[in-house]
């Protein structure tokens, strides 16, 4: 049987979804960024969703749509700097949004629908 994932790191498969292999934790001792040390409990560990790298959560503090996830994911500061520079990452962003608020409006509508043929 595979190992259970530690509370601090999703599933694998999750890591796999986004098409980025994570570094493991326990590879990292302080944040690639920042280059303060992971000593304290005050610190925390963060995965950028992006790109896979260990950070703090002071240079994680953003969150973006990727494609393929349904709501937004911690992402690191320079991958934000990027996304936030990248006009395709922009549509990929509204074509996500749009299309979670049109299953909203079609799952809306159907109960709609469920409800008028009970009174009907």
């Amino acid at each position: 049987p595979s190992p259970l994932p530690s509370p601090r790191q999703p599933p694998v498969k999750e890591a796999l979804a986004q098409g980025v292999a994570w570094i493991p934790d326990e590879e990292v001792n302080d944040c690639p960024i920042c280059h303060r040390r992971f000593a304290t409990l005050s610190l925390r560990k963060h995965h950028c969703r992006k790109c896979g790298r260990v950070v703090c959560g002071s240079c994680s503090d953003n969150t973006v749509q990727l494609p393929g996830s349904s709501s937004r994911q911690r992402v690191c500061d320079p991958c934000f700097q990027l996304q936030a520079h990248d006009k395709a990452a922009t549509l990929t962003e509204d074509i996500s949004n749009n299309r979670q608020a049109e299953a909203v409006l079609k799952a809306n509508l159907r109960d709609k629908h469920e409800q008028a043929a009970w009174f009907g």
